[in-house]
């Protein structure tokens, strides 16, 4: 995985990302989507965790600047490099840490129907997290921030950094599903 750090650069990690993850559940039949093995998530649930994270950062980069300034402020510091920001997760990850109950998937009916509307949600939720990029400038994203439910405040470019890194994640998972 390469190391964006431009808006631009950004933009095109994530595009790539949704497309992956696209193309990965896409791929498998039903019974794979659903099947789950062991406690880990099914790949079908791993998408519709990724949709949870995404629908609200969506949101929060839709919102206006002044409303983020004054719900958690402004950074004070440089936005840190896309590698720190997974360095900071995997020690998150590694001391226990999970996905807290907003971002835990439903039951989801085990059907065709069920697989194409997650599809569907999935390009509605990456669709609308592009557009919302595209309404940010360089210098705000490293000025503004939004709150990571367990890392903590997060300039934007960073809490990109980590969806890049996220998607990519859950999107393995997604495509090991097939065996």
């Amino acid at each position: 995985m390469s190391d964006p750090r431009s808006k631009e650069e950004v933009l095109s990690s994530l595009k790539i990302g949704i497309e992956e993850v696209h193309a990965a559940l896409q791929e498998l039949s039903v019974e794979e989507c659903f099947q789950k093995d062991g406690e880990r998530w099914s790949a079908a649930e791993n998408l519709q965790h990724l949709i949870l994270s995404v629908v609200p950062l969506a949101k929060g980069l839709e919102m206006p600047k002044l409303t983020l300034r004054m719900m958690f402020g402004k950074s004070s510091s440089d936005s840190r490099s896309f590698s720190d920001i997974i360095v900071v997760y995997k020690e998150l990850l590694g001391k226990g840490a999970v996905a807290t109950n907003r971002y835990v998937p439903d039951e989801i009916p085990q059907t065709e129907e069920a697989k194409a509307d997650l599809l569907q949600n999935w390009q509605r939720a990456g669709n609308r997290l592009l557009t919302a990029v595209e309404g940010w400038s360089e210098q705000d994203m490293d000025v503004y921030q939004l709150p990571h439910p367990l890392i903590g405040k997060m300039t934007v470019r960073e809490m990109l950094f980590f969806t890049i890194y996220h998607n990519a994640f859950h999107g393995k998972r997604i495509s090991e599903a097939a065996g």
